[in-house]
């Protein structure tokens, strides 16, 4: 989200967040909120039978794709004959070279914009989405983000542990890897 302009904030406010309890502040529904697995999976469990559900974890995705892939092709009983580009990383995350540029393309993707709602009246879809991604492409700098400090992912481990048990518990998913990764 920095990168898109979006967070201006630094996300080591995300505690303070938390602490006061605003579970209605952008930095806590967007980036704790959504890794609260548990409760959005018992938002599905009302709705659909625990059999037509199917979890794993993305760790898993990234170590075991093809097998994660044909597992999802087998469950949803479709041929796992097409194996596409599985190495292909979309969207990759670096940071922005001008934040400037950033907060320029944000108001340039708001579907608000004249000038984008006038672009993407006048070009094919396919050029118009070409052209935008281009533009995003050129902010791109080779820089991977800062790593959170140690401080916050201690925070967050602890603040996320009693979702991630009710998740393991729901799911008997093995989650050791997170606190592989936690205590890396």
């Amino acid at each position: 989200e920095k990168f898109n302009g979006w967070l201006k904030r630094d996300l080591h406010e995300v505690k303070d967040v938390i602490e006061k309890k605003e579970y209605n502040n952008s930095l806590y529904r967007l980036f704790i909120n959504m890794g609260l697995y548990s409760k959005h999976l018992r938002v599905l469990l009302k709705y659909f039978p625990k059999e037509n559900i199917k979890v794993f974890l993305f760790e898993e995705l990234k170590l075991n794709i093809e097998d994660i892939y044909k597992d999802i092709c087998d469950w949803i009983e479709v041929s796992n004959n097409f194996l596409p580009n599985l190495q292909q990383k979309h969207n990759p995350t670096f940071q922005a070279k001008s934040e400037t540029f950033s907060s320029i393309l944000l108001k340039l993707r708001n579907n608000r914009n004249p000038i984008k709602r006038f672009v993407k009246f006048v070009l094919p879809y396919s050029v118009f989405t070409k052209l935008a991604n281009n533009i995003i492409k050129i902010n791109k700098s080779k820089k991977k983000p800062e790593p959170i400090a140690d401080e916050l992912k201690n925070y967050l481990y602890d603040y996320f542990r009693p979702y991630n048990k009710e998740l393991r518990d729901m799911t008997d998913l093995n989650l050791d890897i997170w606190d592989k990764n936690h205590n890396a």
